[in-house]
């Protein structure tokens, strides 16, 4: 809200903790495997001494050895607990129990409810060494809580094992909220929740009665093929870039744009031909179909226009890529739907059915605060604020 406003972003990824706050050189730290939190020179050069202090606690020392086990009777799970797909056919039967080695434990951790609680530690910790909320400014703190992303992916959204982390991760957020409302006032902290993406259940436990089927979909033995074509032409067999779902070409490496457009609607034409693929773009057709195409709309708000992206692959709804256990990374809604939870100061309480976005909570933010945003951004104010003299500090 001001030059004195103190902010903190914490998580298990960097990624989690780098994009909540952008470009802004400030309080940004993250999980290392070594059982450290940690950031980078952007931000500053030398760890401050809470953060030092805090990871001469031993954080994962505490939990190596540790099961993981339910929090719940069996009975209370009805998802079967034995199901090979799930961790790559490794481990995949509750307790899951770290190692003794500290160094090994600090990986494996990433993968249990207990990453989560050393990152509430870490954020209330924060919050009292910065002083976050005890001055008379409107200070920011952001927490993404990652272990329901990493075990989702690891055992997928049918596991008993995302059943207990879903269970524990609402007890951490308890915790964590109750410890900040005893470390501060209530009455002037305002709470936001989403999520950084839905997911589809694994293909290979999906009921007949899905159609089409989900199926495990690669491109990438197409590309040789591609290569060989690229080669035939007189063209670079470099000029082209897979990254899962997109191809991405260097144009200056054709001869001409038609060379480049003949190769590329080849190519296009090969990959519509795989099992569990819905559709297959030219990106340049994505952007003039944004207005009626849902599909197009979503991806055209991933990426920068123009670029060097040429084909955008869109699988069937639940299909997923080579042996990700549950992808996300489609436009299709079970994927991009999230949920987004105002409360606390300057909220008016009400449940609202009507279509936003991830991109309306900054805007929505700003407005509560009476903050004119600076940039042009996607975003819109949500009309779920009240008086601004309950602004959150």
């Amino acid at each position: 809200a001001d030059r004195n406003t103190r902010v903190l972003s914490v998580s298990m990824k960097d990624r989690g903790a780098i994009l909540p706050v952008g470009r802004a050189r400030t309080n940004v730290y993250w999980y290392s495997i070594d059982g450290r939190f940690l950031t980078s020179r952007y931000y500053r050069r030398d760890l401050p001494d809470w953060v030092r202090d805090f990871n001469a606690r031993g954080n994962v020392a505490r939990y190596a050895g540790r099961s993981w086990e339910l929090l719940l009777p069996d009975s209370a799970y009805r998802e079967r607990d034995s199901v090979s797909i799930e961790k790559g056919g490794r481990h995949y039967t509750v307790p899951h129990t770290l190692t003794d080695d500290v160094m090994d434990a600090g990986s494996d951790i990433r993968i249990t409810p207990f990453i989560d609680d050393i990152t509430v530690d870490f954020a209330l910790a924060g919050v009292e060494a910065l002083g976050l909320g005890r001055g008379p400014t409107t200070d920011v703190l952001a927490v993404s809580l990652s272990a329901t992303d990493v075990i989702g992916h690891n055992y997928g959204p049918d596991s008993r094992e995302i059943h207990d982390q879903v269970l524990r991760v609402d007890r951490n957020i308890g915790r964590f909220l109750d410890s900040l409302y005893t470390l501060r006032d209530s009455s002037r902290i305002t709470v936001v929740f989403t999520s950084d993406h839905g997911v589809g259940s694994i293909p290979e436990l999906a009921p007949d009665s899905v159609q089409p089927f989900p199926r495990r979909v690669s491109v990438r033995p197409l590309m040789r093929e591609l290569r060989a074509r690229l080669r035939e032409r007189g063209v670079d067999t470099q000029a082209v870039a897979l990254d899962v779902n997109l191809l991405l070409a260097n144009r200056n490496a054709f001869r001409s744009d038609g060379q480049r457009d003949e190769i590329i609607e080849w190519f296009a034409s090969r990959v519509r031909e795989l099992p569990g693929m819905a559709r297959v773009d030219r990106f340049t057709t994505l952007m003039r179909d944004t207005v009626s195409s849902e599909v197009a709309r979503r991806w055209a708000h991933q990426f920068p226009y123009p670029s060097n992206l040429e084909l955008v692959f869109t699988l069937d709804k639940l299909s997923t890529w080579g042996g990700n256990i549950a992808s996300h990374g489609s436009p299709w809604p079970y994927d991009s739907q999230v949920p987004i939870i105002f409360a606390g100061a300057g909220i008016t309480p009400g449940h609202h059915t009507q279509f936003v976005r991830t991109v309306d909570i900054a805007p929505t933010l700003a407005d509560l605060l009476g903050v004119k945003v600076g940039e042009k951004i996607d975003g819109v104010p949500l009309p779920i604020t009240g008086a601004r003299a309950n602004a959150p500090r």
